[in-house]
């Protein structure tokens, strides 16, 4: 894969460059990915990834791939010799990736897509929420550099909790089976033309933000009616059947950042805490103060800064 191609920007001296492009996999299919980066793309010594929550896409992390910080690291580095390129992909079915219809038992279809992503470089994995619990999966599998961890958990679903993930993929996937000619449809039409789907989105808004009737919280479900039905039904199964990665934390031995909002009512700072005590040895953990469960939308700014000044000391590590 030669993922700096399409549109592009900013190739003149060390000044980073921000893309988009489509990367070609088995099958015929394509992950849209976002792009910021040193422009010395033959000579990158460090990739980042990011895996975006569900149900949203990479457009949550505009925040910090469109950030003047992440661009005077970028730069900064550069000039030290250290390469990074940061890549934001869409999972299938969610943002500009077009949607699969396997059901898939687990999350080995989106750790196999973050491998190819990788190309076998120096690879930083990290993710928030579902995304989080791709980028434990990953771990469990392939060497990387390090792991950031936001507001996510290493273990399975109880009973109950993956009953209900399989209960509701069960009830869309009756939507898709309808004929009502709306496979294709959004969660914004789906909201309009079916109380359900706007009740879903209501109640994950409530649980994610702060304050769920705020600007963010708005943002926050424009965001969520961007993606297909598909896409969300295949991540419900696909988060349902993934397994515990309690042991994969703990014997981790490169640098995990664990990020936590203060008012996080899914994954709460007791249980990040919980995850900085299985790994003490390797870990350091931030609160995003006055941030529920998506601080790269809440406290821009906060989280930013807590993933550069992290990376920063990754990057110091590795040249030593």
């Amino acid at each position: 894969m030669k993922p700096m191609h399409g549109n592009l920007m900013g190739m003149n001296s060390n000044v980073p460059i921000k893309g988009e492009f489509k990367v070609p996999m088995e099958k015929g299919m394509k992950i849209f990915t976002r792009t910021v980066s040193c422009p010395h793309n033959d000579i990158i010594n460090l990739q980042v990834i990011l895996v975006h929550p569900f149900p949203f896409s990479s457009e949550i992390y505009s925040g910090f791939y469109e950030s003047s910080l992440v661009k005077e690291f970028l730069e900064m580095e550069c000039n030290k010799g250290n390469h990074v390129r940061f890549l934001f992909p869409d999972l299938p079915g969610f943002g500009q990736t077009l949607p699969i219809t396997a059901n898939p038992k687990d999350l080995g279809g989106y750790v196999d897509i973050i491998h190819a992503l990788a190309e076998n470089l120096p690879l930083v994995i990290g993710g928030c929420s579902m995304g989080g619990y791709v980028a434990l999966e990953y771990v469990s599998h392939y060497e990387t550099e390090g792991l950031i961890l936001i507001d996510t958990h290493p273990y399975e679903d109880p009973l109950e909790k993956r009953d209900a993930r399989i209960r509701q993929a069960g009830q869309f996937e009756k939507v898709l089976k309808s004929g009502l000619g709306l496979n294709n449809a959004d969660l914004r039409i789906l909201s309009l033309k079916m109380p359900m789907f706007a009740e879903f989105l209501h109640n994950l808004r409530k649980q994610l933000v702060t304050e769920s009737n705020s600007e963010i919280g708005m943002k926050a479900l424009e965001l969520m009616q961007k993606q297909s039905l598909v896409g969300i039904i295949s991540a419900l199964r696909a988060m349902a059947g993934r397994k515990s990665n309690v042991n994969t934390l703990k014997e981790y031995e490169k640098p995990v950042l664990i990020v936590v909002g203060e008012k996080d009512k899914i994954t709460p700072v007791e249980m990040a805490q919980k995850m900085s005590e299985l790994n003490s040895n390797h870990s350091t953990m931030k609160i995003i103060a006055d941030s529920g469960h998506l601080p790269m939308l809440e406290k821009v700014q906060d989280f930013n800064k807590t993933i550069i000044d992290w990376l920063e000391k990754v990057l110091e590590n590795m040249v030593k």
